[in-house]
């Protein structure tokens, strides 16, 4: 059962005092940011989010058209550019296979936009 958990839409950290930038996050592409996704795959499709709003120049909307193309431009595969970051993922460890849910690091509107919100760039800075 899903539990509520408060967060706040980014949409434009230029336009929000006190939203850190992209920039501020450290990645590496292999090895994702030093967040606390729980799991290395995520911890990578994270960082290459980041590493598409760093390339913005700050948070703000995007479409999944927009970050189809920054992938494919990157080489990446774009079967994966959310994996882990928009609910319920399947974590296959063999010892302990289950589903988890995971907080609402993104929003959606019926625009076709897509957000990160306060507790993805939370997770992204945490040691």
């Amino acid at each position: 059962m899903s539990k509520l958990v408060d967060f706040q839409v980014i949409y434009d950290s230029d336009r929000m005092p006190g939203v850190p930038s992209p920039h501020d996050i450290p990645i590496h592409e292999l090895i994702g940011t030093a967040g606390m996704f729980g799991k290395h795959e995520i911890e990578v499709t994270a960082g290459k989010l980041v590493a598409f709003m760093q390339f913005k120049g700050r948070w703000t909307k995007f479409t999944l058209s927009e970050l189809h193309s920054f992938y494919q431009r990157k080489g990446w595969n774009p079967d994966k550019m959310l994996a882990g970051l928009t609910g319920l993922w399947f974590n296959s460890h063999p010892l302990s296979p289950t589903w988890v849910e995971s907080y609402p690091f993104l929003a959606f509107d019926f625009n076709g936009d897509c957000y990160v919100t306060d507790l993805f760039i939370k997770a992204c800075m945490k040691k």
